[in-house]
């Protein structure tokens, strides 16, 4: 018998001795614990919507702040380069063919560079490092 049949059996057994100790009970006791526990969640329920009115608006859904954390960049510890000769020659054109498009086609520099603002940047960045 796994966990999950040993489970279901106690909650069988727990309902069938609440519905006999249920039954036991006339029925003015039946309803007067109905009343009661319909009262009993009835204010539960109207604290639970009146809860947001008391407390002040400002705090209410307030989005967190945006974090920014600061990247360093640490130089190898040898002469040699981070990048290859391939990457560079391949950061050199896109540069190129950038600068291009700006003078060219803006409407395209800008569509490519919509949602990355900081793309040349990081590209003039890479250079500085092969260099």
């Amino acid at each position: 018998m796994n966990l999950g049949e040993k489970f279901e059996k106690r909650m069988r057994h727990l309902a069938d001795l609440l519905n006999s100790a249920s039954n036991r009970l006339s029925l003015q006791s039946q309803k007067r614990i109905v009343i009661l526990l319909g009262i009993v969640m009835a204010c539960i329920c109207t604290e639970m919507i009146m809860d947001p009115f008391r407390r002040p608006f400002q705090d209410l859904y307030r989005m967190p702040v945006e974090y920014h954390t600061p990247v360093t960049v640490v130089p190898p510890d040898s002469l040699e380069s981070v990048l290859s000769q391939q990457d560079y020659k391949m950061l050199l054109d896109f540069k190129h063919t950038m600068d291009s498009l700006k003078t060219d086609d803006p409407t395209s520099y800008e569509q490519i560079l919509q949602g990355r603002e900081s793309l040349m940047d990081s590209i003039d960045f890479l250079i500085r490092i092969y260099q």
